[in-house]
């Protein structure tokens, strides 16, 4: 496989793979990537729900293959596919686990478990989707 002809297209962005290096031919019809580096932190940006379609954008999920793709295909052969829907599996959405505010340093730490950077800068977090319950149960949004 040659990764520069297997660009991942999703919501708009797109995203051409780089560090795999574990691709397995697993039968004449399908053959597996195992991701890792900056690709698996790149894709679990982008595929971000199980189905077929983005969860913020409502695009389909695609991997187009670019012409000569595969290496050793003959010379002759036209092996690209401009867009071979994606079908995502046991996606495990973000959830938060502890929360710690220094009143001295103004800093709220939020942990938690599956976070995922969305691509570009400042779009990680909706702070307006947090809701502060505080003494009394006073309610802050």
């Amino acid at each position: 496989m040659i990764f520069p002809n297997l660009p991942l297209r999703v919501k708009g962005a797109q995203y051409q793979l780089t560090s795999a290096s574990d691709v397995e031919i697993t039968s004449a019809t399908s053959y597996t990537v195992t991701l890792s580096g900056t690709d698996l932190n790149q894709v679990r940006a982008l595929l971000n729900k199980d189905g077929t379609t983005s969860a913020t954008a409502g695009t389909t999920f695609s991997l187009a293959s670019a012409e000569d793709w595969m290496a050793g295909s003959p010379a002759g052969n036209n092996v690209a596919d401009a867009a071979a829907t994606i079908t995502v599996s046991n996606y495990a959405n973000p959830t938060l686990t502890s929360a710690t505010y220094d009143y001295n340093s103004n800093t709220l730490v939020v942990t938690g478990t599956n976070f995922v950077p969305a691509s570009g800068a400042n779009n990680d977090i909706d702070i307006s989707k947090l809701t502060f319950t505080g003494e009394g149960g006073r309610r802050i949004r």
